[in-house]
């Protein structure tokens, strides 16, 4: 017997796998509805998993951009002068990590007291301003997650007109804590999710070939 050479067997390669899709296009046409609910069911399944994903990333825009953004107060010495503040407020403005900073006098501080507080016939016997000049840090969206926000808080605290930085994060720690959790909950139920489809297509082909 002739054997066969390799442009033979190149083409009874082809030929085979040509035979094989018209078969299965066939089956596939003969039974056009079970054929759409399997596509259905695995595309479905192969998309839930990344539109949740998307929907995650897309809160967490939002939610980072959101006016309640994490801030650094920093409480500056009492005898502080309003010149030394907005030279360290406009020092503050060129750094990187900084969207923009607020400075609310020790004057405007009491004014707002008083006016939240209820206590301004009691704040008026006072002989001097207890409060001290505070400089508001708003951080750019990149910065927001705890690490960052902690990192800058403690560099800010540094500086010498500084008596204490503080950090308002309690919610975006909590955030953050949310996030994860929606994160690990979406790979569970990609790996679910997978695990269905090869289910699916396995018990497919099974029934195709009996």
């Amino acid at each position: 017997m002739r054997r066969q050479g390799p442009v033979s067997n190149l083409q009874n390669y082809f030929l085979r796998h040509f035979q094989t899709l018209f078969y299965s296009l066939g089956q596939l046409t003969r039974r056009p509805f079970s054929t759409m609910m399997t596509v259905a069911v695995i595309g479905i399944a192969l998309a839930l998993p990344a539109g949740l994903h998307v929907l995650l990333k897309n809160v967490q825009t939002v939610l980072s951009g959101w006016d309640g953004a994490a801030q650094v107060s920093l409480f500056l010495h009492r005898e502080t002068r309003e010149p030394v503040a907005l030279d360290l407020a406009e020092k503050l403005r060129s750094r990187p990590e900084v969207d923009s900073v607020d400075y609310i006098s020790a004057e405007q501080a009491m004014e707002e007291f008083r006016l939240l507080s209820g206590f301004g016939e009691a704040l008026g016997a006072l002989e001097e301003n207890p409060l001290p000049p505070v400089l508001i840090v708003h951080p750019v969206l990149g910065q927001q997650n705890p690490k960052a926000l902690e990192s800058l808080a403690e560099e800010l605290g540094q500086e010498g007109s500084v008596e204490l930085a503080q950090l308002d994060m309690q919610w975006v720690k909590r955030l953050y804590g949310l996030m994860d959790i929606g994160r690990r909950g979406v790979w569970v139920l990609a790996g679910l999710l997978a695990l269905a489809v090869l289910l699916v297509v396995g018990n497919t082909i099974r029934l195709a070939i009996q």
